[in-house]
């Protein structure tokens, strides 16, 4: 069991949006990461699709350095895994 779990960001005036994940017909995972602002979040199915996201996430972090993002497991007790931008 994870010891951490998704916590909502507090940003003064902004209030969070949810995005969506898409799986294109050649089965590859389409990520909104570009269109996702600090607070913004997606929900994720599966532990093996959240440790995909997670290292799109470090890669795209990489690639586009003030760009912050964490993959956790939802907090209310559903069985799905929360992408939020933090920076």
């Amino acid at each position: 069991m994870p010891r951490l779990y998704d916590e909502p960001c507090s940003t003064e005036g902004i209030t969070p949006r949810k995005h969506t994940m898409r799986r294109l017909s050649s089965g590859t995972l389409k990520y909104p990461f570009k269109a996702m602002i600090v607070g913004d979040y997606f929900l994720i199915e599966t532990g093996d699709d959240a440790q995909l996201v997670g290292s799109a996430a470090r890669k795209y972090g990489y690639r586009y350095p003030p760009r912050k993002f964490t993959v956790r497991p939802a907090s209310d007790g559903t069985p799905y895994w929360v992408c939020r931008r933090i920076a």
